[in-house]
């Protein structure tokens, strides 16, 4: 699912899964779909209530605007294929990109440079 796993990478964001784990669980419970919230910000105005669930993660503001390109971005995808999808949408960085390509597409020629991506990497290719 591009929307849980990307999202997961935006709040991993300068986060430990320590932290993270404080809030997905009610995030996703909250927000399952991109659709779920886009509609909660542009209907409800939902800014504040989103700032507050993130705010333990610090950045808030960012996150939630990250999270809401992300959301309209995978809504609008018009046949886009969703690697491209993803590379387009501001404040998903490499880690997020490597991510994806690794877990969600199986690509191991992918070279992440983050520690743990590099370790889960090396664990899929050893095993």
């Amino acid at each position: 699912d591009p929307w849980k796993h990307m999202a997961t990478c935006v709040m991993l964001n300068r986060r430990s899964i320590k932290q993270v784990s404080r809030v997905i669980d009610k995030f996703f419970e909250q927000y399952p779909t991109p659709y779920a919230y886009a509609e909660h910000i542009h209907r409800f105005s939902g800014r504040p209530f989103i700032h507050s669930m993130l705010k333990p993660l610090g950045l808030s503001e960012q996150r939630t605007e990250t999270l809401l390109a992300l959301a309209m971005s995978l809504l609008t995808r018009h046949g886009r294929s969703m690697l491209d999808v993803l590379k387009s949408v501001p404040g998903l960085g490499k880690y997020a990109i490597d991510s994806y390509r690794l877990v969600e597409l199986g690509d191991m020629t992918t070279e992440p440079t983050d520690k743990k991506l590099l370790r889960w990497k090396s664990e899929r290719l050893h095993a």
